[in-house]
């Protein structure tokens, strides 16, 4: 005989926990699954823009790089720095040269490596 001095009917409390348990289960899992949702959607978002950023640059330095000498020098701007204002960047974030592609230039018969010149 049980120390209790109740009687627990035949499995019916355990039938209630276990059916708690998986609907709490249930709702966990379903709440992690919309967290792991959103948190890939917002780096899905964050992507996109960065792309769609680096897009704009990438065609405004094209715009800026296919201007004559001459027209800059009636702007009175270097192609960095009117890129900076382009961008609206200013202070320290417009000292800063802009970064350029490089191609590498094959090696002149006389010298062992290949020299790196900045494209044009």
């Amino acid at each position: 005989m049980s120390a209790y001095n109740y009687r627990i009917p035949e499995g019916m409390d355990l039938l209630r926990s276990e059916a708690r348990a998986r609907q709490l289960r249930a709702q966990m899992t379903a709440g992690l699954f919309r967290q792991a949702a959103a948190a890939v959607a917002g780096a899905a978002r964050a992507v996109v823009a960065a792309i769609a950023r680096w897009s704009e640059r990438r065609a405004l330095e094209a715009a800026i790089d296919g201007l004559n000498p001459r027209v800059l020098d009636d702007i009175g701007l270097s192609r960095d720095e009117l890129l900076a204002r382009a961008l609206g960047l200013s202070g320290a974030e417009a000292d800063r040269p802009a970064v350029r592609t490089v191609r590498p230039v094959p090696a002149a018969a006389n010298e062992d490596t290949p020299r790196i010149i900045k494209a044009a």
